[in-house]
């Protein structure tokens, strides 16, 4: 398979490896990404020790920062930010340890944004599917994205508005406007309220036909909101960004 040059591009990766199913997933991912892309990789790995092995990170060329962080609840917000400042490459993907999309999608987005330097670009149209444990260890063995359309019975819908898991964007324009509010703190609305924020300061919004896919991994604490509290916080700031829209404007909760 020839891969396709985007040496213009960085693939931002952040983890908290959480269960075995996180290594799995990421080690998809990245051999996914390499499969089809001459490309960077980024990885920011936080937790109380580093779970993926240098051997991870020779395989697959990535650049890689272990943050010690012991506190439960994570500031993936302020990650996301330190993973953009570390980025050297004009076009940045963060890309989540879970998501497969169309990989033509992913260059066909790279070459949208060197053509748009506004633009917030999906390489999906919204639509998310759950694959559950039986097929994802399946899919992991397999890593080929035409598998999912061969058999469609492998995963369920999951939502229809997904603004989330793959975002592909120009690593200035971010910068100069904010990519992630850090004030959300854990698991809540920031892929929600970063697309409401950007579209006010302007992003063109670009999504692409086909569908997202997550591969399954076991929920902790950070997968569903810390505390009612926190809960409160952050639908309150996502509330505050969501001023303006009119119901027309609206994602899709589901």
């Amino acid at each position: 398979m020839t891969k396709l040059d985007m040496n213009d591009v960085n693939f931002l990766i952040f983890c908290r490896i959480d269960s075995n199913d996180r290594i799995n997933n990421l080690v998809t991912i990245l051999s996914f990404i390499r499969q089809h892309f001459s490309t960077n990789i980024t990885i920011l790995e936080t937790g109380t020790t580093s779970r993926i092995s240098p051997a991870t990170i020779t395989q697959f060329a990535a650049d890689y920062e272990f943050v010690e962080d012991s506190q439960e609840i994570l500031h993936l917000t302020r990650y996301r930010n330190m993973l953009l400042n570390k980025a050297q490459q004009k076009i940045v993907f963060f890309y989540d340890t879970d998501i497969i999309v169309p990989p033509e999608n992913i260059s066909r987005a790279a070459a949208l944004l060197r053509l748009h330097p506004h633009a917030l670009v999906y390489p999906f149209d919204g639509r998310s599917y759950l694959v559950n444990k039986f097929y994802s260890n399946i899919y992991r063995k397999i890593n080929n994205f035409q598998w999912f359309e061969q058999y469609p019975y492998a995963s369920t819908p999951w939502f229809k508005g997904t603004v989330g898991g793959i975002i592909g964007i120009n690593r200035q324009w971010a910068l100069d406007n904010g990519f992630e509010n850090e004030q959300l703190l854990g698991w809540g609305p920031e892929d929600k309220e970063r697309y409401y924020r950007l579209k006010k300061k302007g992003a063109r919004i670009i999504r692409l036909p086909g569908p997202l896919y997550h591969l399954y991994h076991e929920r902790g604490v950070n997968s569903r909101p810390y505390s009612e509290d926190y809960s409160k916080q952050n639908q309150h700031i996502y509330l505050n960004t969501l001023m303006g829209f009119n119901n027309e404007n609206i994602l899709p909760p589901y």
